[in-house]
């Protein structure tokens, strides 16, 4: 079960990385941020950040936004560009 506590972290990451790539870094910065994510058709998806799972049984997924603005691409697909605020947030649908 979600405490839905919120929680900030910044990790900087060379222009063009995806968004799973800076994941990735932040992850290993050893900061308290944990992840993990599974294959599909579609390329990976997040299934558990920090713990938290959002499965389909459930009818929940990871929400992910770019200061305030939904991803229409996956973790894999997104690539960064400036300096932003990434959101992830557990749906449910």
């Amino acid at each position: 079960m979600s405490s839905g506590a919120a929680a900030a972290y910044n990790v900087n990451v060379p222009k063009g990385s995806s968004l799973l790539e800076a994941l990735d870094l932040l992850q290993k910065k050893d900061v308290g941020f944990t992840f993990e994510k599974e294959s599909s058709l579609w390329g990976p998806y997040l299934s558990m950040v920090n713990g938290e799972q959002a499965r389909q049984s459930d009818r929940r997924y990871w929400h992910l936004s770019s200061d305030g603005t939904s991803l229409t691409e996956g973790v894999s697909d997104f690539k960064i560009q400036v300096a932003q605020t990434i959101t992830i947030k557990n749906t449910t649908y």
